[in-house]
């Protein structure tokens, strides 16, 4: 019997252990360096006009949360703070890849990502400030190519986020005046 249960025990390690050090054999992870970009920014406009900039600019991502979630229009023009949350969106890196060789010839492989925006609108003094704040997922690869699953990133890449404020940059410019 204890000859038995320690069989067991033996086996149920050895099954814990072999994931645990294919893990490590993942090629790491290398990022390139930019300067990092803006995240956020104040633009001169009401909250209301500011708000549908910002739903227009997400209109093809799935958003998960608002906060308030459900809002008239009345009660959106007296609101001095919103929030929003996006599904994960599927990308691919433009800064985090992998090494590796092919007959002795180096290759780069740029890694799949995905990501989630946070933002947050207040409105302050002359404007309203909207803050994006990424989330970044990275799919590692076996030395195999077999996708390993997702890891989250230290530091995302601020280029998502920026790209984002420039997109609700241009969706205000582009709305009909009042």
């Amino acid at each position: 019997m204890k000859i038995k249960l320690r069989l067991n025990i033996l086996i149920t390690l050895s099954v814990l252990t072999v994931p645990i050090l294919s893990c490590s054999s993942l090629p790491e992870v290398k990022s390139q360096a930019f300067a990092p970009l803006k995240d956020e920014q104040t633009f001169e406009t009401d909250f209301t006009t500011m708000w549908k900039a910002i739903e227009a600019s997400l209109r093809q991502i799935r958003v998960i949360s608002k906060d308030p979630s459900e809002v008239s229009p009345l009660e959106l023009k007296k609101l001095k703070l919103r929030s929003l949350q996006t599904d994960w969106i599927f990308s691919q890196s433009r800064t985090k890849y992998i090494d590796y060789e092919v007959n002795g010839f180096p290759r780069k492989t740029y890694l799949q990502n995905r990501f989630r925006y946070q933002i947050v609108a207040e409105q302050i003094l002359g404007g309203v400030r909207v803050k994006v704040t990424t989330t970044e997922e990275l799919e590692r690869l076996t030395a195999q190519g077999a996708s390993a699953g997702y890891s989250k990133v230290g530091e995302p890449d601020s280029s998502i986020a920026s790209d984002l404020i420039e997109k609700i940059n241009l969706e205000l410019r582009s709305a009909p005046s009042i």
